[in-house]
């Protein structure tokens, strides 16, 4: 039962999709906590009154926030993605709680014909 069970986890499409949707929802959220780019700015003034001739200036700013923004923000993207986790594992169980009784039902109805039925491995339309 628990190979079946692993081999659907494996193979359900709708799994992959929100396992993958749940990384990506991870990504976005630990990208909002980040600095903002750095501005740069370059200030020529060819005519001026300049002992040196033409004047140039160079100037790099970088915006922050109150440090306390950034690790209050850090704990609630933390609570988000905890949300997400458990919508995906919850999710996981109906779908593996279904698989599993899809299972049951089918070896009850093998051991009441008598039968077993083995699904072929190569075929694609085993179920």
């Amino acid at each position: 039962m628990e190979e079946l069970l692993q081999q659907v986890e494996q193979n359900n499409l709708e799994l992959q999709a929100l396992s993958t949707a749940l990384e990506g929802k991870r990504f976005e959220l630990l990208s909002g906590n980040n600095l903002p780019d750095p501005e740069v700015g370059i200030f020529y003034l060819p005519f001026g009154e300049n002992i040196t001739g033409d004047y140039t200036e160079y100037q790099i700013t970088q915006s922050f926030e109150f440090p306390t923004v950034y690790s209050s923000r850090k704990n609630l993207i933390n609570q988000q993605v905890s949300q997400y986790e458990l919508e995906y594992k919850a999710r996981r169980q109906e779908i593996l709680g279904s698989a599993q009784a899809y299972a049951l039902e089918l070896i009850l109805i093998s051991k009441k014909t008598g039968r077993l039925y083995i699904p072929n491995r190569t075929s694609q339309n085993s179920f």
